[in-house]
């Protein structure tokens, strides 16, 4: 058994969802905003997708809160207009898009984190640009809501390893991180 010394692991990547709302996405300059903020904060992004819910979705993605006061209101506005769903993947990723993301309540967010995603861009507590999973439970049961063709555990075990040793590129037309060896098929196949 071989100690690792002067070695630390680096830890897991955690996945999370992010979700653009259709506040954010109706402005293509704020929703650019948002996408340049995941990249400067390196997220890895590896799954993006625009969607637009009816109302059994909007309704059955947020039956946890039906009963509640709000319910109706964000079920309405989530089914207004296109949305963007994203997989990132970071060590801390729910707690740092969280952070990214600021308060649930804009007036908080503008007070206490100006800086924020919904400081930034949020009008009102349910238009406030951005969703996130909140624990690891959360967005084991939210990415393939939004994802059903993503399967998590064969990314831990193919992919999560060479993505946490930096063997990935940001591919721009895209706009998702790959692995190198998928840089170099794209190159194979252009006859580079």
């Amino acid at each position: 058994m071989q100690a690792s010394i002067g070695h630390t692991r680096r830890p897991l990547l955690q996945l999370t969802l992010a979700l653009i709302k259709p506040d954010a996405v109706a402005h293509p300059l704020i929703l650019q905003a948002i996408h340049q903020k995941i990249l400067d904060n390196n997220f890895i992004i590896l799954m993006h997708k625009y969607l637009k819910w009816g109302q059994k979705e909007s309704q059955k993605f947020y039956t946890e809160h039906s009963g509640r006061f709000f319910y109706q209101r964000v079920v309405e506005f989530m089914s207004s207009g296109p949305m963007r769903a994203y997989i990132l993947a970071h060590e801390d990723a729910i707690l740092r898009w969280r952070h990214l993301m600021g308060p649930t309540r804009v007036f908080r967010a503008r007070y206490s984190s100006p800086e924020s995603i919904r400081g930034n861009y949020g009008l009102t507590d349910t238009r406030n640009t951005t969703h996130g999973s909140d624990s690891p439970e959360s967005a084991a049961k939210e990415i393939p809501f939004f994802f059903p063709e993503f399967k998590e555990q064969q990314w831990i075990s193919t992919e999560e390893m060479p993505y946490r040793q930096g063997q990935y590129f940001y591919h721009s037309e895209r706009q998702v991180h790959l692995l190198t060896t998928h840089q170099e098929q794209l190159l194979q196949s252009r006859g580079l």
